[in-house]
């Protein structure tokens, strides 16, 4: 049960919980001037007319509070996103140039982060348009994933800086990039 009372001694207002209220009766608690006092367990501020109807609105929906903290417990928990110290995040896009004879480009997507270092990648398919004799400007398209690869993912170490990051690869590195530049030509025969 939610109380009020009124610190006539100290022109003050003290709310008192049985539970944690719920996050928005917090925030409006903080926004009007509300302080948490650790070793009372109540919320207190001066009084103000303001103050005084918010202290009362909160008393009386103390019922409404139980229902939507119990609407919050069946909720399912919300997934800790994970941040990689080098900046790198899911839908990034990165690739990789190989061949001897010729120059093989493959783009790769970000689709799950592993900790602080490591993501998981997909093949994604590319577009290009002709600019001389066996040769392509090429970009990536995001959410393609081909079968190139069987749609298998690859879990790489993300190295560089959070300008430069990389990771490495059988046959050469794997570079970020962006989706919308052409910048990468390949050639064929």
């Amino acid at each position: 049960m939610t109380t009020m009372t009124m610190n006539n001694e100290k022109n003050g207002i003290e709310i008192r919980f049985d539970t944690k209220p719920i996050q928005g009766t917090l925030e409006a608690l903080k926004r009007n001037g509300f302080r948490w006092h650790s070793q009372k367990k109540l919320w207190y501020a001066k009084q103000s007319p303001e103050r005084i109807e918010l202290a009362k609105q909160i008393v009386n929906i103390e019922g409404y509070a139980a229902e939507i903290r119990a609407e919050e417990a069946n909720a399912e928990p919300k997934k800790k996103e994970t941040i990689n110290t080098l900046g790198v995040k899911v839908g990034d896009v990165f690739f990789n140039s190989w061949g001897w004879e010729q120059t093989n480009i493959d783009f790769w997507q970000v689709v799950e982060l592993k900790g602080k270092t490591q993501i998981i990648l997909k093949a994604i398919s590319h577009e290009g348009r002709d600019i001389g004799f066996c040769q392509q400007m090429v970009k990536p398209v995001k959410d393609s994933f081909t079968s190139h690869y069987a749609g298998e993912t690859i879990r790489k170490t993300v190295k560089g800086t959070a300008e430069n990051p990389y990771c490495s690869m059988e046959h050469g590195n794997l570079y970020k990039t962006d989706w919308e530049t052409e910048h990468n030509e390949t050639s064929y025969y």
